[in-house]
């Protein structure tokens, strides 16, 4: 049983993660009773956790724990079509990308607080960004969210067992704000632009260069196809294999115009997850990087890269982090096959 002094503001997480006190917490920042309830659970990913685990065991630990995932062939189906190379500037993929989805999951709590972050950010690099009060709470009930989660529930146990988090539920959400919404400067001397979670899971352009970063989101590629403004162009591969209508794992090329100022930018490669949730990405890739070690990750320039074994695919995990300790943000993670 832990205790909980509901005038303490159970949830002064985002104000840790912002570094300021408990004084200036946003209004409403109390903590509610289901958020007491949670509170009261802070180990519960105790007895999916085991001491012993390496982090190729969590790793595919975090994958089976996916419950929320889509079953591939039953909840959705690609068009995989024909196949490109990075180069390439042709279009060999006339129809959509997603033949079906089932739209239903997308009812689940964490795709709903997923969906509602997505129109947060200006995709044009070098624009200030803007975190109003709305912003800060729909990000606040994200994370609460993805702390419910069985994957979510693991990595914290996994990474405070092993010293890289404190055990604290309250500490370990401030410090996913940081890692994933606490914004940064893309460019030297530039504005606050950017931040891990816009440049992974929504996307991000340079007008000057006609090109896409980021972007490595299923759930944002599907949005935007829906909406007409995602033209899938086709798969790349190795030996030009061609992927599976089920993959889960998918390299392909796109173009993606800008709701904003309709210009068309391009993405000649990039690697996405497919039918995963949001709580299996934000965990994995919160795994890999604060506890990347060796003999699983190693170091090219300023990457980290983590041969990862998840179900029956082979992927390495890409990481670019930026600053130190708890200022730690991620810059960039996704998968390559």
């Amino acid at each position: 049983f832990i205790f909980v002094n509901k005038t303490m503001s159970a949830f002064s997480w985002a104000a840790i993660a912002r570094g300021k006190g408990e004084d200036e917490i946003v209004s409403g920042d109390e903590a509610s009773d289901d958020e007491i309830k949670q509170l009261s659970t802070e180990f519960q990913g105790m007895e999916l956790y085991n001491s012993e685990h390496t982090l190729e065991d969590a790793m595919q630990k975090v994958w089976e724990l996916d419950e929320n995932r889509l079953v591939p062939g039953e909840d959705y189906k690609l068009d995989i079509q024909g196949y490109t190379h990075f180069n390439g500037d042709t279009d060999y993929a006339r129809r959509p990308l997603f033949e079906y989805v089932n739209e239903s999951v997308f009812e689940k709590p964490t795709y709903k607080a997923f969906f509602a972050l997505l129109d947060n950010y200006a995709r044009e690099t070098g624009v200030q960004e803007k975190v109003g009060y709305h912003e800060k709470m729909e990000i606040k009930t994200f994370i609460n969210e993805l702390c419910k989660t069985k994957p979510m529930q693991y990595v914290h146990k996994y990474l405070s067992g092993k010293g890289h988090c404190s055990s604290r539920l309250a500490d370990f959400k401030g410090m996913l704000q940081v890692l994933w919404f606490k914004m940064y400067n893309s460019t030297r001397g530039g504005p606050l632009d950017s931040c891990g979670f816009e440049h992974v899971f929504v996307g991000e352009e340079d007008d000057r260069k006609n090109s896409l970063t980021g972007f490595h989101n299923w759930l944002q590629l599907y949005k935007e196809e829906q909406a007409g403004r995602f033209d899938y162009q086709g798969y790349i591969s190795r030996n030009r294999e061609r992927p599976a209508d089920t993959a889960q794992v998918l390299t392909l090329q796109f173009t993606a115009t800008d709701a904003e100022d309709g210009s068309v930018d391009r993405k000649p490669m990039s690697t996405s997850f497919i039918g995963v949730s949001p709580e299996f990405e934000i965990a994995l890739y919160t795994l890999v990087a604060l506890a990347g070690e060796e003999p699983y990750t190693r170091t090219d320039r300023s990457k980290e890269i983590t041969s990862a074994k998840l179900g029956e695919y082979e992927v390495d995990i890409h990481c670019v982090k930026w600053g130190r300790g708890k200022d730690t943000k991620i810059r960039t993670c996704y998968p390559q096959n």
